[in-house]
């Protein structure tokens, strides 16, 4: 399974938030100026978020958005089922693992892909994934995140 370019945003986006000290509420565009992408579609993504309650929203001049708990809590699987719909294939109708081990491959290797896919995104976190340390430049030269991180630790040591 593929992330779309607006799941991977969000998680980049909510790690860059888990980053910053708790009270800290992020714009639209300084995650925009940092994705290369427009306002417009990153306020588009944190909505959706908050619509999940995965983010807090707060408008006004002075608002913007804050994780809605802690980083700990909040899912990968549920963070891309919130931006990109259930993981769950849709292939035949909901079967017992009994039941697809008596369909053709094709069930049996779809069934298996997403198990193993939401197995995988439900032992991750937010906070689980802010926790790793970002590798070197030279092991991960084209690393997204590593740049969101590190805006981040110059924000958080400028923030009181």
């Amino acid at each position: 399974m593929l992330l779309t370019r607006t799941t991977e945003m969000g998680i980049q986006g909510l790690v860059y938030m888990a980053d910053l000290p708790a009270e800290r509420l992020v714009r639209p565009p300084e995650l925009a100026e940092r994705f290369g992408t427009s306002p417009t579609y990153l306020a588009k993504i944190l909505s959706t978020l908050a619509r999940a309650d995965i983010l807090l929203s707060y408008r006004g001049p002075a608002g913007g958005f804050k994780l809605a708990r802690e980083p700990e809590s909040i899912g990968l699987l549920e963070v891309v089922e919130a931006l990109q719909g259930s993981v769950a294939g849709n292939y035949c109708q909901p079967r017992s693992k009994e039941e697809i081990a008596k369909t053709c491959g094709f069930h049996q290797s779809m069934w298996e892909l997403e198990d193993a896919v939401r197995k995988v995104l439900s032992a991750w976190t937010i906070g689980r994934i802010a926790a790793q340390p970002t590798p070197p430049p030279s092991l991960t030269p084209f690393c997204k995140l590593r740049g969101l991180r590190e805006a981040a630790a110059r924000v958080a040591s400028r923030t009181p």
